[in-house]
C-alpha cells in the first residue's frame, strides 16, 4: 500500500466521518514519491522538505501511522480524520502538496478511500486526483538491490530505521548475532516485486514517473533536488545547495561482511514462499 507521516494508523479505526476537502483549490501541483524501504525516502522527504517549497512528502499512509496517531484518544480518531491532518500536513504554503508511498500503503490508502465515499468502482485515478491534484510523479528505487535487502533486513532485526545526530555507544546486535540470509534474499525479491508493481501502475495510469536513484541521492543531494524541483515545474529557492539532511548513514563493516556473505550464498537459498495469487488482492484496478 502507501505513505505519508511515519507511524499512524490501526486496522481496527473507524472509516466512518464526513468526506474530507480533499482537493481544495489552492493546492496547483502534488509531488508524488513512490519507493521501497531503504532506498533513500526519509532522506529524501527531509530534504524536499527543507526546501519549503515542495510540501512534506513523509510517509503517512499505513496502518501503523494511524494506530499512532490515533493514541491521544483511545483508537477512536477516524479515518477521515487523519487523512485531514496528513493532507494539511503534506502541503507547504505556496499550494504544493508532497506525499512519499509505499507499494502496500497505496492499496491501504485507495481501499479505505473507496470504502469512506461508498463508491468501490471509484477508478485509482479519480481517487488520486481528488486526493493529490495536478500530481507529478518520481519513482526513488535503489540500484543495488542486494544491498537494500541487506538494510532492510538490518533495520528489522536491530529495530534502528535511522540515526540522527551522535551514533549509540551500545551495540547494535548481541555477540555471535548471525543474520538470517534466507529473509535477506526474501526482502531483495521484495523490492524487485514492488518496483515491478509501480512500473506496472505508471503504464495502466499513462504516467510517466521522474526515474530517481538512491545512489544518486546519496552521492549529490542537491542535483537530485534540482532535478525534481524541475520536474515540477517549481523554482528551486535560495540557498539549496545548503540544505542537509538529519539521517545519519547507518552502513559499516557489518554491512559489508554480511552483503559478502549473502552474495556468495544468494544462488542457494530458497526464494520467496509469496505468490501471485497471494498478492493479487493488491494490485492496482
Amino acid at each position: 500500500m502507501w505513505g505519508g507521516s511515519p507511524g499512524r494508523y490501526s486496522p481496527g479505526v473507524s472509516v466512518g466521518g464526513a468526506p474530507t476537502a480533499a482537493n481544495p483549490p489552492s493546492i496547483w501541483r502534488s509531488a508524488i514519491v513512490v519507493a521501497t524501504p531503504r532506498t533513500g525516502s526519509t532522506l529524501l522527504s527531509e530534504l524536499v522538505t527543507a526546501t519549503g517549497v515542495a510540501g512534506h512528502p513523509s510517509e503517512c499512509f499505513n496502518p501503523a501511522g494511524l494506530e499512532q496517531f490515533s493514541r491521544h484518544d483511545g483508537g477512536r480518531t477516524s479515518y477521515s480524520a487523519y487523512l485531514d491532518h496528513c493532507l494539511d500536513e503534506a502541503t507547504s504554503a505556496n499550494g504544493v502538496r508532497g506525499v512519499a508511498l509505499k507499494w502496500n500503503g497505496g492499496r491501504w490508502l485507495l481501499a479505505l478511500e473507496r470504502a469512506r465515499l461508498g463508491d468501490p468502482s471509484a477508478s485509482d485515478a479519480d481517487l488520486i486526483e481528488r486526493l493529490f491534484p495536478h500530481a507529478r510523479w518520481a519513482h526513488l528505487r535503489r540500484l543495488d538491490t542486494a544491498r537494500q535487502a541487506v538494510s532492510w533486513y538490518r533495520a528489522v532485526a536491530s529495530k534502528v530505521w535511522r540515526r540522527v545526530g551522535c551514533r549509540p555507544s551500545g551495540p547494535e546486535f548481541p555477540d555471535g548475532f548471525v543474520p538470517n540470509y534466507r529473509r535477506i534474499r526474501w526482502f531483495e525479491e521484495l523490492a524487485i516485486d514492488h518496483n515491478r508493481r509501480w512500473d506496472e501502475f505508471f503504464a495502466g495510469q499513462a504516467v510517466t514517473a521522474l526515474p530517481l536513484s538512491y545512489e544518486d541521492l546519496a552521492d549529490n543531494p542537491t542535483s537530485v533536488l534540482q532535478r525534481l524541483l524541475a520536474f515540477l515545474d517549481i523554482e528551486p529557492p535560495p540557498g539549496l545547495a545548503s540544505v542537509r539532511p538529519r539521517s545519519l548513514p547507518q552502513a559499516d563493516d557489518r554491512t559489508e561482511r554480511w552483503l559478502e556473505t549473502y552474495l556468495a550464498r544468494r544462488e542457494n537459498l530458497p526464494a520467496s514462499p509469496w505468490t501471485a495469487e497471494q498478492d493479487a488482492a493488491t494490485r492496482p484496478n
